[in-house]
């Protein structure tokens, strides 16, 4: 059993092994097979006030956020909030052209909705009576 469990660890190790390597200041490095795609905050944002009414649904649409130089091109939204401060309920959708009202996202009046959401996908606003204003928060 001693053999079977040492074999096995000498397998583990080189398998382990072979994962890493030294770079040329002497630093270990990890060995990459395929493309490494980082995600996450590039610490850019933006936080904007939007008027609403009950008449149209308005789009939360990509902003023109820009991140840190060297970081490369805005890819879209990574998170995104949604404060609605006003005394007005209001509504969500995803899609523009639905006219009924009873299928959208109710948000109540001092309420906020957070959303892990890729910069491609739009939102509609609208308030439930009369005009408010929203506060959208967006982060890339």
């Amino acid at each position: 059993m001693n053999e079977i469990l040492a074999k096995i660890n000498s397998w583990i190790h080189r398998k382990e092994a072979e994962k890493f390597t030294t770079d040329g200041a002497g630093d270990t490095a990890v060995n990459v097979v395929g493309q490494i795609t980082p995600r996450g905050l590039y610490t850019a944002g933006q936080v904007t006030k939007i008027p609403l009414d009950d008449t149209s649904w308005t789009p939360l649409e990509r902003s023109a956020l820009t991140i840190p130089t060297g970081l490369g091109p805005l890819s879209g939204k990574n998170s995104m909030s949604i404060q609605n401060r006003s005394k007005k309920d209001m509504l969500l959708q995803y899609d523009n052209t639905n006219s009924d009202d009873s299928v959208a996202i109710l948000v109540k009046a001092g309420s906020e909705r957070f959303y892990d959401i890729e910069g491609t996908i739009v939102i509609y606003a609208k308030t439930v009576s009369g005009s408010a204003d929203i506060i959208l928060e967006e982060l890339s």
